[in-house]
């Protein structure tokens, strides 16, 4: 017996009796046992049908691959031919014998249509001859906004940020991806919404063009929900012109260069060149002794920020409160508020100058105008020894100066301010450092007299001083004195008022004596003048004429500086002392009386007779 099997398709293990019958009778003959092992793979489904889903919304279904055959086997979908309305997870794998695979397919259509319809998906298996086919079956119909529209109103280049609520009704839980239409708004990509609980989705205005009142920027959100609904909310946004990007207050000292750095932000991405616009408000012309400028335009590279320069100088106080714009070709625009306050200006410069005292020393200060006109300035000066000219004049556009002079009469150092005022300029002012050294000594005065007598010199200074003043006079030395211990002098003018102090030389002894005449006022200084003389020996003095029975008197004075004893002799008889001095006080003058008594027996009366008195020091012990 010859048995064969020759199976066109898959077997599954059997086993069969083969029985013998002959003669009415059924004898077992043997068994038969066997199999064919091959593919048997097949969906649970081979059409799906989606229905009614909202448009840009998406809708899933799960459909399974069995393997119930022998073997197992590689398969892949044509994913391209689910585009553009349809997509399908895993695209290929492996299925094993007796193994279920689950594919996730999705719904999103795009376009309205309510008969959306892919026919005979294929999905090919390895070993397999034909593939298998899978039918996918939707409709896309239209979104319904809700009714209320989400409005947002902002500053142009600000942010504002509103919360939308989506409920999830059902027990599953939702990962939304909220699709948005309109370039200013933003938030995040997904939302996570457990079940039967509510979700708050932060939604992002941030508009970077203004509009106007018909024009407001619009906008949708759309939360495709996983049942194939969704929910829409349309958006409308208001943007109003900007706010000022910062207000400035400075308080400029005048005459400073002053610059300001204004930062200015690029908020695109591109390179933006903007127009500078400098708006004085208040006052609304700026005076020609106000400088407010810088360049007319500022390039910012692309998400980035530059500074803008805006530079300012016054020449006098005052404010000016100005409107800085930065416009791009789009007419978007960025501003600042700057208020400069010019305040009295600091020290321009320190000038210092020494000299000695009644010596002038003169400096030169130069003053640009940088007006057309000429312009004028008043001096003043806190220090009484400079002479500056009350008024000068600058040309328009040019340099002028001014030349003070320093002539101090006292020693010492002076600290004080020099101001140049002008109506158009302003204020200038210089501190003045001045240092007055002591004066060379005034030209000597030489005596020369005898030993009891005494010479009288004019001593001559120039005073400088402004006003009628008081010198007090006095000399280091008993052997000189003033006639009188004051002088007044008339106020001096620029080349001074020259005086005389008319000093006595009377020396107490012989040789040579120095001394020093002290001229000194708390407002015209001090003078010191040297005093030389030089003492001869005393010679005779006379000669003196007396008549007969008469008597004269002869002055004498102590010229020493105490009390002298002094004693009177006459080498002749005829000659007589009628008043001697024994005690002569210091600088006091006695008068000698000497008397001629003539005797008639002894000459005749008409002879003349010579005499001589002669007066001796004695040290005074009392």
């Amino acid at each position: 017996i010859k048995i064969t099997f020759c199976p066109e398709e898959r077997v599954p293990q059997f086993s069969e009796e083969v029985t013998l019958e002959c003669a009415g009778l059924s004898q077992p003959l043997l068994v038969v046992t066997g199999c064919c092992q091959g593919l048997d793979i097949s969906l649970d489904s081979e059409h799906l049908p989606f229905g009614a889903v909202v448009q840009h919304s998406r809708s899933s279904r799960r459909v399974l691959m069995i393997n119930s055959g022998d073997i197992g086997a590689r398969f892949n979908w044509e994913a391209d031919k689910f585009a553009p309305d349809f997509s399908i997870t895993p695209v290929e794998g492996y299925i094993s014998s007796g193994m279920e695979i689950p594919f996730d397919l999705t719904f999103h259509p795009h376009k309205l249509n309510h008969d959306i319809r892919y026919d005979h998906l294929p999905c090919h298996v390895e070993g397999r001859s034909t593939p298998l086919a899978l039918t996918l079956t939707g409709g896309c119909i239209e979104q319904t906004p809700n009714k209320e529209v989400v409005s947002f109103t902002t500053l142009v280049r600000s942010r504002e940020t509103r919360d939308l609520t989506i409920q999830n009704k059902t027990n599953s839980p939702w990962l939304l991806r909220p699709s948005i239409n309109g370039v200013f708004w933003s938030g995040p990509e997904t939302l996570a919404i457990g079940p039967n609980q509510t979700g708050h989705y932060q939604l992002t205005y941030h508009p970077l063009t203004m509009n106007a009142e018909t024009q407001k920027h619009q906008g949708s959100i759309f939360f495709p929900i996983p049942d194939g609904t969704g929910q829409l909310f349309n958006l409308l946004g208001t943007s109003e012109p900007p706010k000022s990007a910062g207000s400035i207050t400075r308080d400029i000292p005048c005459k400073t260069s002053h610059t300001e750095l204004l930062t200015v932000e690029n908020w695109l991405r591109r390179s933006q060149r903007f127009r500078v616009t400098i708006e004085p408000i208040r006052p609304e012309r700026l005076e020609r002794s106000v400088s407010l400028h810088g360049l007319e335009y500022l390039d910012v590279p692309a998400m980035s920020r530059r500074d803008y320069r805006l530079k300012f100088f016054s020449f006098k106080e005052g404010s000016v409160f100005a409107k800085v714009t930065f416009t791009n070709r789009a007419k978007e625009y960025v501003f600042y508020n700057v208020l400069f306050k010019s305040v009295p200006p600091g020290i321009i410069e320190t000038v210092e100058l020494t000299t000695p005292v009644r010596q002038s020393e003169s400096h030169t200060i130069t003053i640009p105008n940088p007006l057309l006109p000429p312009v004028s300035f008043s001096t003043q000066s806190t220090i009484a020894d400079i002479t500056v000219p009350s008024q000068f004049t600058v040309g328009g556009q040019g340099t002028g100066t001014c030349t003070f002079e320093y002539l101090p009469l006292k020693v010492g150092e002076t600290t004080g301010k020099l101001t140049l005022n002008s109506s158009d300029l302003g204020v200038y002012q210089y501190e003045l450092h001045l240092v007055a050294t002591p004066p060379p000594p005034e030209r000597a005065v030489h005596f020369t007299t005898m030993l009891g007598s005494g010479q009288q010199q004019p001593c001559r200074f120039t005073s400088y001083s402004k006003g009628r003043t008081e010198y007090t006079c006095k000399v280091d030395s008993s052997d000189y004195h003033v006639d009188s211990k004051t002088i007044t002098v008339a106020s001096a003018g620029s080349s001074g008022q020259e005086a005389t102090v008319d000093v006595t030389f009377e020396p107490s002894h012989l040789g040579d004596t120095q001394a020093t005449l002290s001229i000194s006022s708390p407002t015209g200084g001090d003078y010191s003048i040297p005093l030389y003389g030089h003492c001869l020996v005393p010679r005779p003095q006379g000669p003196f004429i007396i008549k007969a029975g008469t008597s004269i008197n002869i002055p004498f004075k102590n010229v020493f500086s105490q009390v002298m004893q002094f004693s009177c002799s006459v080498d002749d008889p005829v000659f007589t002392l009628v008043k001697a001095p024994e005690n002569l006080k210091p600088r006091k003058t006695f008068n000698i009386a000497v008397g001629y008594m003539l005797d008639k027996q002894a000459e005749p009366p008409k002879v003349a007779k010579m005499g001589k008195l002669v007066v001796t020091s004695h040290q005074a012990t009392a």
